[in-house]
């Protein structure tokens, strides 16, 4: 690297998280959006009793994971029903 044009106000190391972030969303595949005609909660149940390997690629998180994270948020958080949408729907529309 040619530091006569690196900016000197720019540490490396303060960078570095950004960097590793682009690189591993760049690496990942473009979700496609569909529509599969369920509602929320009926999509999300038969999501979550189908493979470990279409629970991944769906919530980018493996099962035990999101159950994990589910009741981390609903014990730890104000996270509650809205709007008729379970706990569990919203935690799966962020991911």
């Amino acid at each position: 690297m040619n530091t006569s044009t690196w900016p000197n106000n720019i540490n490396l190391k303060d960078i570095i998280p950004t960097i590793i972030l682009g690189a591993v969303q760049a690496t990942r595949a473009e979700k496609t959006p569909w529509s599969t005609g369920l509602l929320g909660h009926e999509y999300l149940y038969k999501l979550l009793q189908s493979s470990p390997k279409h629970i991944y690629d769906v919530l980018w998180i493996q099962k035990e994971t999101f159950f994990e994270l589910y009741k981390w948020l609903e014990s730890n958080t104000k996270l509650e029903l809205s709007h008729n949408i379970l706990i569990q729907e919203q935690v799966a529309m962020f991911l």
